[in-house]
């Protein structure tokens, strides 16, 4: 899913980031440790896998952070 919108575009990828950190703030809020461990932190990982380096938008930034934040979840 990620390698087709990064294909249809920034404004797709962009879409499908806003969607990731929808599901960062809910899952978080949640407290469901899988959610974010399984769905969040590895779509992530896979958007900043696959976004071209021109690519600029200020809610890659946002994704980063979250992230950065749930990474130690992963382990």
């Amino acid at each position: 899913m990620i390698q087709r919108c990064v294909q249809n575009g920034q404004d797709a990828l962009i879409v499908k980031t806003a969607d990731i950190i929808d599901s960062f703030k809910w899952y978080s809020s949640q407290n469901n440790e899988d959610e974010l461990r399984n769905h969040c932190v590895k779509n992530a990982n896979a958007i900043f896998k696959f976004k071209p380096e021109d690519f600029d938008d200020k809610i890659f930034n946002e994704l980063q952070s979250w992230q950065e934040r749930f990474a130690n979840k992963t382990e």
